[in-house]
């Protein structure tokens, strides 16, 4: 571990970042590891706080971020408390990285968390992001297709397909669409999965 005494001080907030990620990989590996030698997803409840969770996400792809010009604007609670599987964590980390990756440069992500509108109320979350983009229809009901990626970016195509998956795996879901130049994303994710 690099004592922070030996860095530059200006570093200092991206050696955070880079601290945070390495402790989440290896919480995240470390648990995918046991999945794939048993051939099953091993799903772990803990409480997560989806502000923190959302945050860290944008924390995470902010280098890049801010070396395009793009900004993050959060409304919703201070504290939105849920009981999840830490892989919760990489469905957030794919939606930001996406959305910072195919932002024009100088726009803005937007990213709203509010009560979901579903048949038990306040049960579950639903998390809005939002960010100008320049897809097709086909692309936008494409977006979750595992093997898909557009542009010039290098990419496997399966992010967007893992978040579904996880998300289905705690009884949630995501859906896209284009509204006025910005791809929406809505993800609806159970405060409390009753799948396990």
């Amino acid at each position: 571990r690099i004592p922070d005494d030996a860095v530059d001080p200006a570093y200092l907030p991206s050696l955070a970042i880079a601290r945070r990620n390495a402790q989440t990989a290896f919480r995240v590996l470390s648990s995918n590891l046991h999945d794939f030698a048993t051939g099953k997803l091993t799903i772990i409840k803990e409480e997560h706080d989806l502000h923190e969770i959302v945050h860290n996400a944008f924390d995470n792809v902010s280098i890049a971020a801010r070396d395009k010009g793009i900004g993050f604007h959060y409304n919703g609670p201070e504290k939105a408390l849920l009981m999840a599987d830490q892989k919760l964590i990489s469905v957030f980390d794919n939606l930001m990285r996406n959305a910072v990756t195919y932002s024009p440069a100088d726009s803005g992500i937007q990213c709203t968390i509010t009560e979901a509108e579903t048949e038990e109320p306040n049960d579950s979350y639903q998390v809005t992001i939002r960010n100008p983009a320049n897809l097709t229809d086909d692309q936008v009901k494409a977006i979750f297709d595992r093997g898909l990626s557009y542009g010039d970016q290098e990419g496997t195509g399966y992010g967007l397909s893992n978040v579904q998956t996880l998300l289905d795996y705690h009884g949630g879901g995501a859906q896209a669409e284009m509204i006025g130049g910005h791809l929406t994303v809505d993800v609806i994710i159970p405060k409390e999965s009753h799948r396990w």
